[in-house]
């Protein structure tokens, strides 16, 4: 007893340790793909961060740069200026010729290293004398007030850059530089500015690299995607291929078995025939000359679910309609339930329209599922059976349900679709299995609910066509 309930066991287990080592191999890679594009993303990711923070280094030491070669240039013309232009203790404004040299040469200036401006300024940022604009303007300059800090500095005697500065789109940069009279004192400030519209290409840049930087995060994440689901399909492909090549050798195997199986079996029936009308009376009833045939067509069940698994048999496709098809399955089985307490209702959709299918496949199908809602009501109960008509956007469906009240499915009900897995006594655990393979081989779909002491409902879903 106990080697044939081992016997009983070994596919269940042989297939559990398949799917063990399928799903090991399966998180394996799945690691190393994660890893690698995990690997490849921290990579790109860096490159662009240094590409980033090298352009934005780029633009530092470019301004200051610019800001030392605008502060020599300052310097220059302020030492210029007082050593050629400021002989005299008069005032600087009042100092007409003076103001008319320095002009030229603030224009000579601006010409020979290409400044946008440059000009002096008093304490109360008027212009005393712009090398673009004329003379003695005594415009007051408000853009130059953003300056003040640095424009103190050049008042206090240092010379001194100013930050970057952006107005409308245009970057630009000056430095100021002090200009002393003949006793030393800080009558003026020279302003030299020039443009700097070569950051504009290095914000562009970086505003490039961040754009690069989110883009290719989103093609990694896509990437990842795609090759997550390559690999599931690839995997589910080799375990398909494998249990393809496992179902060929058992077909091979069944039909050797079946041949050599059944012809015992048929000796041990007409055996068992001629031994009951030999020994037991017509009158009388023995279970003992039940039995042997009894178990003798149990053993003929088996074989045949064995063989139709293994087995792939083309479909006959032709119209038929399903409501009459799952009329007669229902009454067949009343018929064998007739000794039971058992009621089983129907509700047929009318508008269900014939199309093709396979009319014995789905008669062994609904016949699987009743006899399994029937053995699952121990004493009393009710199946429903109910067909109807469902459409999906551009598809329409043909589904039946089958509901019972009986026990339910302990553990988790979508194991019934596994092979050899089953919850009775008796049986081969094909039958959902291949009611399975048949309703996905019509392109449709089969799905279970189970509650304890509740009941199980059962549905699948045909494609009309």
């Amino acid at each position: 007893m106990k080697s044939q309930q081992t016997q009983n066991k070994d596919p269940v287990e042989s297939r559990n340790q398949v799917r063990a080592k399928v799903e090991r191999l399966l998180r394996r890679r799945k690691f190393f793909v994660t890893a690698i594009v995990a690997a490849l993303l921290l990579v790109l990711l860096l490159l662009n961060v240094l590409n980033w923070l090298f352009l934005a280094q780029m633009k530092q030491l470019l301004d200051e740069e610019l800001g030392k070669r605008l502060t020599s240039i300052a310097l220059l013309a302020a030492q210029m200026v007082e050593n050629e232009y400021l002989e005299s203790f008069e005032p600087l404004a009042e100092n007409q010729v003076a103001l008319l040299l320095i002009q030229d040469q603030l224009r000579t200036l601006m010409y020979r290293h290409q400044l946008e401006g440059a000009f002096l300024i008093d304490r109360h940022y008027r212009t005393l004398v712009d090398g673009y604009a004329g003379l003695l303007t005594m415009d007051r300059r408000t853009y130059l007030f953003s300056d003040s800090l640095y424009i103190v500095k050049a008042w206090q005697g240092i010379p001194t850059p100013s930050p970057l500065h952006t107005v409308a789109g245009t970057h630009f940069k000056s430095a100021y530089a002090p200009i002393h009279n003949p006793k030393g004192e800080i009558i003026a400030v020279i302003v030299t500015e020039a443009n700097a519209d070569f950051f504009a290409v290095l914000s562009g840049f970086k505003k490039s690299a961040v754009v690069i930087v989110f883009a290719s995060i989103g093609i990694f994440v896509v990437f990842s995607l795609f090759l997550y689901r390559a690999l599931i399909l690839l995997m589910k492909t080799q375990e398909s291929l494998r249990q393809s090549e496992r179902l060929g050798v058992m077909g091979q195997m069944a039909a050797v078995m079946a041949h050599e199986i059944r012809n015992p079996l048929g000796i041990i029936r007409s055996t068992a025939d001629v031994l009951k009308s030999k020994y037991l009376p017509p009158e009388e009833k023995d279970e003992l000359f039940d039995y042997i045939p009894s178990e003798v067509n149990r053993l003929n069940n088996l074989i045949s679910d064995f063989l139709s698994f293994t087995q792939d048999r083309e479909l006959n496709l032709e119209n038929n309609d399903l409501n009459q098809i799952t009329h007669l399955v229902v009454c067949k089985v009343k018929l064998s339930t007739s000794d039971k307490r058992i009621q089983i209702h129907e509700i047929y959709e009318e508008q269900l329209p014939t199309f093709p299918f396979d009319a014995n496949a789905m008669e062994q199908v609904i016949l699987n599922l009743l006899q399994n809602a029937v053995q699952a009501i121990s004493d009393r109960g009710e199946i429903f059976v109910h067909t109807s008509y469902i459409k999906r956007r551009h598809s329409a469906f043909a589904q039946v349900e089958i509901r019972d009240t009986g026990t339910g499915i302990q553990g988790d009900p979508q194991q019934v679709f596994e092979p050899f897995y089953t919850t009775k006594s008796t049986g081969s655990g094909l039958g959902m299995a291949i009611s399975k393979r048949l309703i996905e081989k019509h392109g449709g779909q089969i799905e279970i609910e189970s509650q304890i002491s509740i009941g199980t409902t059962v549905r699948f879903r045909l494609p009309i066509r």
